[in-house]
């Protein structure tokens, strides 16, 4: 995924936030909502959604770009999963063992 696109995707909740919310507020205003309860809805709104665009926008600069072809980091991970499921084979093995064990067990107390 390209960086503008990551920064379009991280800006739609902002922007949805801070359209809809005060959209929906005034129309609820309308509708018998007291004014004052209203606007602190809507500032608080924009607000976040001030520091949803601002922290989107931050978190898409600050992830590296992986499609860069960075050979040696995707070896290093290819490496690191290749190292857990070994792992992980061995402790299905220790639980079958365990299994197998308390089974037994049960079996004599009968």
């Amino acid at each position: 995924m390209s960086r503008k696109s990551q920064q379009v995707l991280m800006l739609v909740p902002s922007i949805a936030i801070g359209v809809g919310v005060p959209v929906a507020v005034l129309f609820t205003i309308g509708h018998g909502l007291d004014a004052l309860l209203g606007t602190i809805v809507i500032v608080f709104s924009l607000l976040v959604a001030g520091a949803l665009g601002i922290v989107g926008m931050g978190i898409s600069t600050a992830v590296p770009d992986m499609s860069a072809g960075d050979d040696q980091t995707v070896r290093t991970l290819r490496a690191s999963q290749r190292a857990m499921l070994e792992e992980m084979d061995q402790v299905v093995e220790l639980l079958e063992n365990i299994r197998d064990t308390l089974r037994s067990a049960g079996d004599d107390a009968e």
